[in-house]
């Protein structure tokens, strides 16, 4: 769960960052945030399935 308290973080970070230098590099830092997200959201799945098969 802390992992996605950083990506959460560092994306909004990187969002301001973003903006200040080009606003169309807003859509690239949301996407690779939305990303991230979804990986990590799909590894903690796998995880829990693969404990309940071995249990």
């Amino acid at each position: 769960m802390i992992m996605v308290w950083l990506v959460i973080y560092f994306g909004i970070e990187l969002l301001f960052i973003a903006d200040r230098v080009h606003p169309v590099l807003r859509i690239i830092v949301v996407l690779g945030v939305l990303f991230l997200m979804i990986i990590i959201a799909g590894g903690m799945c796998c995880s829990l399935l693969s404990r309940k098969k071995t249990s």
